[in-house]
């Protein structure tokens, strides 16, 4: 059923969600290839779709991620993305129940204000959500962060030193 709609979709089908991400993947790869767009930017939709798919495959079978993808069920074979891995299954890495809590990891952006000064009344967003770094720490508690540098090595460390608060 997952593989009949996602053909209808976007034309592509499988036999599982790891394999219509597979068909994916690759799709994305030659054309990102031919347009000359980095894989990180090329794979920001995959990776949405991507979750789209284990989405809808797990409300389709009406069961939770965690015990489909412990039952081995979403069809992921580690081998086929790293060779290395070709003698393990997903389930081998998993715990033997699911983690009560998650940690939260907030990506810092070249551009994303620190502080709520920082952001000047045109940029200013009115949806009641914090927008600067500070704000977020704030409402949300963030102890935990991915920090993207722009390479300018001046700059990124004058950003690193407002960062360290």
């Amino acid at each position: 059923m997952i593989a009949r709609t996602l053909e209808v979709a976007i034309g592509i089908q499988g036999e599982s969600p790891f394999e219509i991400w597979q068909e994916l993947h690759e799709t994305q790869d030659v054309w990102a290839e031919t347009e000359d767009i980095p894989p990180l930017l090329a794979h920001f939709g995959t990776s949405l779709v991507e979750r789209a798919v284990i989405d809808a495959f797990c409300r389709g079978r009406g069961d939770s991620f965690y015990r489909l993808l412990r039952s081995d069920q979403l069809g992921i074979r580690p081998g086929d993305v790293h060779p290395e891995l070709s003698e393990k299954s997903a389930v081998s890495f998993l715990p033997k129940s699911p983690s009560r809590e998650i940690i939260v990891r907030h990506t810092i952006g070249p551009d994303d204000p620190l502080t709520d000064s920082e952001i000047n009344d045109s940029a200013r967003l009115d949806d009641g959500l914090p927008q600067s770094v500070e704000a977020c720490v704030g409402a949300y508690g963030l102890k935990h962060f991915k920090i993207r540098l722009s390479g300018d090595v001046r700059a990124d460390i004058s950003r690193l030193e407002a960062i360290r608060m």
